[in-house]
């Protein structure tokens, strides 16, 4: 696997329902050249523990209403 540029400009913050499966995903994105990759290894599974901590929803990133909560259980 060859090594290429990025236009990552900060860290890559990658996270999954539990941090297991976001592990595979950050050694691939180092694989492919990035150099600062972090794992949220509480991911989802921790952060909607926190009903203080903002969760919105959104079919396009970025595009996410922030008024807009999940529902918690």
């Amino acid at each position: 696997m060859g090594r290429r540029s990025t236009n990552a400009t900060g860290p890559v913050v990658i996270y999954c329902g539990g941090g297991v499966s976001a592990c595979l995903t950050a050694l691939a994105l180092i694989r492919s050249g990035y150099a600062d990759v972090k794992v949220y290894d509480g991911s989802l599974e921790e952060w909607t523990a926190d009903p203080v901590l903002p969760m919105v929803v959104g079919s396009e990133p970025g595009g996410a209403n922030p008024d807009v909560r999940c529902p918690r259980s």
